[in-house]
């Protein structure tokens, strides 16, 4: 259930912490990881106890402290997870189930099926495409707009730019559930 319950303290006190300084600007505090942890333990009672806060605390730290894992983790994008895949020439798409591109197609919105082998896409025009490709997708669309990039060093860019981001988020996600944990244990504490 608790994905950092196996990581060591030594682990903890060598990782550095991206944007450190500002978290302690806007938090009064430093994120210290080794006490997040022992938050964690604690408010599950060793990790035995099932808690939301813990939960989502567990999943930003455990990426903290292993970025390759959270690299290979699916994107978020409004709650709703989802895979990327760009070809050699920089086009990305957005990877769809097959229940997904069914119902897209079903509401006469734009589906491609793709083959990752070849780099090559066919418009889903009607329901035996399902049966010829493997994989589908849709066109995704990045929201960078920039001066002088070439459109296929965008998605590139956009990459490295949420990846980015992303860890600064999670790092200042698991800043404020370090804060709510230690505010509900000592609040816990004044009133035993």
């Amino acid at each position: 259930m608790y994905r950092v319950k196996d990581i060591t303290p030594e682990e903890l006190k060598n990782i550095q912490i991206p944007d450190q300084e500002m978290i302690e600007r806007y938090y009064d505090s430093k994120l210290n990881l080794l006490e997040t942890y022992q938050l964690i333990k604690e408010r599950t009672e060793g990790f035995t106890k099932d808690d939301p806060v813990a939960r989502e605390a567990d999943k930003l730290l455990y990426w903290v402290v292993y970025p390759e894992k959270r690299e290979k983790a699916t994107p978020m994008v409004n709650d709703q997870s989802f895979e990327l895949y760009t070809m050699s020439d920089g086009f990305t798409w957005r990877i769809l189930s097959i229940d997904e591109a069914k119902n897209r197609f079903k509401t006469n919105k734009e589906v491609f099926g793709i083959n990752r082998n070849e780099e090559t896409e066919h418009l889903i025009t009607a329901e035996k495409d399902f049966e010829v490709w493997d994989e589908f997708a849709i066109e995704h669309t990045p929201n960078i707009e920039g001066q002088g990039i070439k459109k296929n060093d965008i998605s590139k860019i956009k990459s490295i730019e949420e990846m980015k981001l992303k860890e600064k988020e999670r790092v200042r996600k698991l800043a404020l559930l370090e804060l709510e944990l230690e505010l509900e244990m000592e609040s816990k504490k004044r009133t035993a």
